[in-house]
């Protein structure tokens, strides 16, 4: 939904630059006119932009209440959360209530159901302040953009150029070597991929006349408005450099249909940008848990939160893995330690090289999976109806269960901010999406309650010490095992007819692994891709301002120099001046003249030294940013090889990918229009993103090679404390937050006050939780 909107902003930067998109006269669409046309031209400008580029408090924000969120993306809403956190419930509530029984379990269990439902409404909240924050910023960068184009001469921008016949140009930027200027390109026609329309300019000279040369010939121009860069080069110190003379102007054409805005929303600074940024720009267009915490936390609360996530995620895969190939082990009767490494690196490539088609893969699997569980619980509930196992209860036991209660209804936090672009930005689809993540976690709470109960009328809480090999909920605990062992047990052992039932539990509990391997690893890969970003992003800013700094460098040893030998040559004539009126008289003073000169002329040289210090510093300072020059994307590398866009009349390179030295000039815009275009779309292989990859599944790989029976221990801790600290306390914190400081943007649909108000039992039950993991962290190992 944000592409389409950023895209109907493009194109209204391109018809406000352009004009309108007839083909002759001088009509309110030409940007450039001659005289008093210019006032008027620039206050209907203006006027423009604020109706169409407005304020915070406008609902132009939203998207329009016709458009419909497509109904397989609800779809894929309700079985994307369906399985982020009903594999855990299935698998591991029923070993915990071994001691504390159902009653126990029922309590706590409802509890966290509604914190869970309420912190997942938070959430929503969060993303779409996050969505009106970055929806509002690309307005009014919008209106920056044409403001700078209708500045007065006082802030180095005009709107009107004198030139004579056609040529008329606007010029961006306050940095006098660095301007962007409009010219028209009438005379100097080239083929474009893009909007096709030929634009009209009034004459400079106030006549009212036109000069359309395509029009007049009955045809309609493809010929588009480039922008021209130009830049006023300095050469280096000691002329060692490539560049010689000083003043040398480069201009840099840029056809002017580059101006829009990328997927993200978000616009560049310049049109030679587009290219380079759009692929990291698209990150900030889809908010992961590192931006949401980055915008909305402190700097050490925003640490603590990161942790949280990462602890989550990891933990969460770990048990996965181990629990996968358990049950894969299982299914194919082979030892499951021989199956941890395929199984994790299998399902790792699905995630990270697959993503495209995962949308698919987990609504289909998901509702497969369902259909399955539905299945077994009912051939669960006929065997339960023929045993007449008692359940006993201890409520003094119900911490057995609450925490792992609180895994099996979360890890919807970590999978709403993939999915929640693409539904419509507007009251109405908002409401879908809370009604959709309500049913999800409805339909979860419903299954694990009525799964539990099931299971303790089949499978004995407490071993049995007359038949010590009949299965038992605790014996499972103490081992490590998922629920389905037990119960598989006990079926072979007394209930034979139905031992179908363990084939299709065995299918069920594969599935049922694998696709919320798959649904959490998507959501922390989007969170490693968030890391990517902020790396790419810190690098680009730091590589900038090293450039800056190094430019300074250069102008200041320029000036010494300069002042230096100024100095030195006032000296010398103060000195000749002396020896005339003084003569030979006093050869102290003379050798004392001598001294002095010596001394200037060590000052002559002294600026040739610091050229060589500056040379070498640089020589050390880019071999030490080798690493984050190597790992850029191609599109990036190829732009910082190749940093200025040249006319026909210019010499140099292109930033388009393996450009041709001996292309011509109309090849160059057309191959530059093409790839630019391209880059929106094509993805490049990001070394900084696989090699997070390498190292957060690596970890998660290595860690389930050295505990492949800590499959309750880790999904127990781990992922309790990683969950409770990121779903519960730091979502609070979010929400106050962007509440305080950002509650001037609008939202469709916020929560209702009185939930509003219920953040704090919700912050006081995780805070809880929290707590109550520590202690068994704690007491874990001091046993």
């Amino acid at each position: 939904m944000i592409k389409k909107w950023t895209k109907g902003a493009g194109e209204f930067i391109n018809r406000m630059m352009h004009g309108s998109d007839g083909g002759g006269g001088s009509g309110g669409g030409n940007i450039g006119m001659s005289g008093g046309d210019d006032s008027y031209n620039r206050i209907r400008l203006e006027l423009e932009i604020e109706e169409n580029v407005v304020g915070p408090h406008s609902t132009a924000v939203f998207d329009s209440d016709t458009e419909r969120t497509p109904v397989l993306v609800l779809v894929y809403l309700y079985f994307i959360v369906v399985a982020s956190v009903l594999g855990t419930g299935i698998l591991a509530i029923p070993v915990k209530l071994a001691e504390s029984g159902f009653d126990p379990f029922l309590a706590s269990y409802t509890l966290c159901y509604v914190m869970q439902v309420l912190s997942t409404f938070f959430l929503i909240e969060i993303l779409q302040r996050v969505y009106s924050i970055i929806r509002i910023n690309s307005n009014q960068e919008i209106k920056s953009k044409f403001e700078q184009c209708v500045t007065d001469n006082n802030n180095h921008n005009r709107i009107f150029k004198n030139g004579g016949g056609s040529s008329i140009g606007i010029v961006i930027g306050d940095d006098e070597n660095d301007e962007l200027e409009l010219q028209d390109m009438s005379k100097e026609s080239s083929t474009v991929i893009g909007h096709h329309h030929h634009h009209s300019l009034s004459s400079p000279h106030g006549d009212g006349s036109t000069s359309p040369p395509s029009a007049a010939a009955g045809t309609t121009s493809n010929a588009t408005t480039p922008i021209t860069r130009k830049r006023t080069s300095t050469p280096p110190l000691g002329g060692g450099g490539e560049e010689e003379g000083e003043g040398m102007e480069e201009e840099e054409v840029v056809p002017l249909n580059q101006w829009t805005i990328p997927a993200s929303g978000t616009v560049p600074s310049s049109p030679i940008q587009t290219s380079s940024s759009a692929a990291s720009l698209e990150t900030e267009a889809t908010p992961n848990l590192h931006y949401l915490g980055s915008k909305f936390l402190g700097k050490y609360s925003h640490t603590v939160f990161i942790f949280s996530v990462i602890l989550h995620f990891t933990s969460v895969l770990i048990s996965y893995g181990l629990a996968g190939s358990e049950a894969y082990g299982q299914l194919f009767k082979v030892d499951h330690s021989y199956l941890i490494v395929p199984v994790i690196i299998i399902f790792t490539c699905i995630i990270i090289f697959g993503s495209e088609a995962l949308q698919h893969i987990i609504t289909l699997f998901t509702f497969g999976k369902g259909t399955l569980l539905v299945v077994i619980v009912f051939i669960t509930g006929i065997i339960s109806n023929s045993v007449e196992h008692e359940i006993s209860n201890n409520w003094f036991d119900i911490g057995k269960s609450f925490l792992i209660s609180t895994v099996a209804l979360g890890g919807s936090v970590s999978v709403l901010p993939i999915v929640f672009p693409k539904l419509v930005f507007s009251k109405k689809e908002m409401k879908k999406c809370y009604l959709t993540v309500f049913s999800s976690l409805t339909t979860v709470y419903i299954l694990n309650i009525i799964w539990c109960w099931f299971l303790l009328r089949i499978i004995p809480q407490l071993p049995d010490p007359n038949n010590p090999s009949y299965p038992s909920l605790l014996e499972a605990e103490k081992k490590g095992q998922i629920a389905t062992i037990p119960l598989m047990g006990v079926v072979e052992q007394f209930y034979p007819e139905f031992l179908w039932i363990a084939r299709i539990t065995d299918i069920f509990i594969v599935i049922s692994i694998s696709i919320s391997f798959i649904t959490v690893g998507t959501g922390f890969k989007h969170t490693l891709d968030g890391f990517s970003h902020s790396w790419r992003k810190s690098s680009l800013q730091k590589s900038s301002t090293n450039k800056k700094h190094q430019h300074q460098q250069k102008q200041s040893l320029l000036s010494m120099s300069s002042s230096v030998e100024h100095s030195s040559v006032s000296d010398n004539m103060s000195d000749n001046n002396n020896n005339i009126i003084l003569g030979h008289s006093q050869t102290q003073e003379m050798e004392d003249i001598d001294l002095g000169s010596s001394q200037q002329q060590q000052m002559v040289d002294h600026p040739k030294l610091l050229g060589l210090v500056y040379k070498t510093k640089s020589k050390l300072s880019d071999l030490f940013n080798t690493l984050n020059q190597k790992i850029d994307s191609r599109e990036n590398r190829n732009n910082q090889q190749h940093p200025n866009l040249h006319n026909s009349s210019g010499s140099g390179h292109s930033p388009i990918d393996q450009l041709d030295e001996s292309e011509t000039s109309g090849e160059i815009r057309m191959k530059e229009e093409t790839t630019t275009m391209a880059t929106t779309t094509k993805q490049h292989i990001n070394i900084r993103e696989y090699t997070l990859y390498i190292v957060g599944f690596g970890f998660i790989l290595l860690v389930a090679i050295l505990n492949p029976r800590g499959f309750l221990m880790v999904m127990e801790n781990g992922t309790s404390l990683g969950l409770n600290l990121q779903a519960g306390l730091f979502v609070v914190m979010m929400l106050n937050f962007s509440r305080s400081h950002y509650h001037h943007y609008p939202i469709p649909l916020p929560i209702p006050q009185r939930v509003y108000q219920a953040r704090y039992i919700v912050f006081v039950y995780f805070t809880f939780a929290v707590f109550y993991d520590f202690y068994l962290i704690l007491k874990h190992l001091i046993a």
